[in-house]
């Protein structure tokens, strides 16, 4: 038991605990398709916005964090912003909208890669993203899969079709 506890102690000892919250913040900005990005980028953009707007106390620390666990939350939202931008300007480059996920070239989103892509308030991608529903995240253009499977219907009847013939 003593060992297992000098253990424990060195490696949290030896951790760098800096290189692991750097890390993990910068993972929206990383190549190619990001689960995490997907999954955890909404949810933490928008409750960081939520707490700024309703309570005073809360946006002021968030305004000035006071710990490297707080700055590494924010560092995360703010380079989910940038990947949502970027993914969003891959999207307008190739002329497909939201619902369409785009793949983050090598070496990944640049960490200078403004927060706001929209071209002078250009927000128009040919009519891609006409289907919105109020309550999505107009803010923020996170990759949104298609939740509709309507356009798969005419698979099954064209195959019923098929067999009467």
């Amino acid at each position: 038991m003593g060992a297992f506890s000098v253990m424990v102690t060195v490696s949290f000892m030896l951790t760098d605990i800096n290189k692991i919250l750097d890390k993990l913040s910068s993972i929206p900005l990383t190549e190619g398709q990001s689960t995490i990005s997907r999954e955890f980028c909404p949810d933490v953009v928008q409750s960081l916005r939520k707490i700024k707007a309703q309570d005073a106390d809360a946006a002021e620390i968030i305004k000035d964090p006071q710990t490297k666990q707080l700055q590494a939350v924010l560092d995360f939202a703010e380079n989910c912003q940038r990947r949502a931008a970027f993914e969003k300007q891959l999207r307008r480059d190739k002329g497909v909208g939201r619902h369409y996920p785009v793949d983050v070239p090598p070496p990944g989103v640049p960490l200078d890669f403004p927060l706001d892509s929209s071209l002078e308030g250009d927000d128009d991608d040919g009519g891609k993203d006409d289907d919105k529903k109020e309550g999505d995240n107009d803010d923020f253009d996170f990759y949104e899969p298609q939740q509709s499977t309507d356009w798969a219907d005419n698979f099954t009847t064209d195959r019923e079709d098929d067999k009467k013939s």
